[in-house]
């Protein structure tokens, strides 16, 4: 899922402020501290999140609040990890034909070395 914006990067006026990236400093994913566990992935580790579409590289955030099964990330990383840019702009729902904003099946990998 890609969901809102980090509120210190509100409506991307605060992309280019460094100091606007005090509190999530690196584009993260998050996810929930039992998924990760299955894929070997430990706090902070690099991973890659990919769809058909393309794949980003951003930083594990374990978090009981993300639910087990599912990704989060915020829209926040327009330069570093645009989520966006691996949703197919014709991504649609089956069922409904509704526009599936936001939210794709995904694939999560560890890129940790070693």
């Amino acid at each position: 899922m890609a969901g809102s914006r980090i509120s210190t990067r509100f409506h991307s006026r605060f992309h280019g402020v460094k100091s606007a990236a005090y509190f999530r400093p690196l584009p993260s994913a998050e996810l929930h501290p039992l998924d990760a566990q299955a894929l070997g992935i430990r706090q902070g580790d690099p991973i890659t999140v990919s769809t058909p579409t393309g794949a980003i590289r951003v930083h594990a955030e374990l978090t009981k609040a993300a639910k087990r099964g599912t990704v989060f990330m915020f829209q926040s990383y327009a330069d570093e990890a645009d989520v966006n840019r691996i949703i197919d702009a014709d991504h649609l729902d089956p069922y409904s034909g509704f526009p599936g904003y936001r939210t794709v099946r995904c694939k999560v990998e560890g890129d940790r070395a070693g």
